[in-house]
């Protein structure tokens, strides 16, 4: 059998030996092909370790923060002096004239928000106290 060889671009040869030549390429085409796919499920696993890793610790710094706010809430007191039906708290009349024990909207809204960013909490951290 006669060598291939090139010339001008073009190769020469017997065919059988073509025909060899052809099949050896596509297997290397093939491997290099799965190592590439390999290599970019790899890259793309690490990406997404990373990112998670990233939103993991960000939770973890927003969890830390709304714990520290809600403690601020039920250990300060929190009131904007208006009730919540807009009337002064200081002179904000008989209850039995406005049908209502007079309500700080301040602390109202506040005590709702603790209730709320206390079962968020629970929920980011699966109920456990950290």
């Amino acid at each position: 059998m006669t060598k291939m060889y090139m010339r001008g671009g073009v190769y020469y040869g017997a065919a059988e030996d073509m025909i060899d030549r052809i099949e050896e390429l596509e297997a290397k085409l093939e491997k290099a092909e799965q190592r590439g796919y390999a290599n970019a499920m790899e890259a793309e696993r690490k990406m997404h370790d990373d990112c998670i890793g990233e939103l993991k610790t960000k939770l973890a710094k927003a969890v830390g923060l709304l714990e520290a706010w809600v403690n601020v809430a039920v250990f300060c007191t929190i009131e904007d002096g208006v009730c919540c039906c807009g009337l002064d708290i200081t002179s904000h009349g008989n209850p039995l004239d406005h049908g209502h024990v007079p309500v700080d909207h301040g602390a109202y809204v506040a005590r709702g928000l603790v209730e709320k960013t206390d079962s968020t909490l629970a929920e980011l951290t699966g109920g456990k106290d950290e």
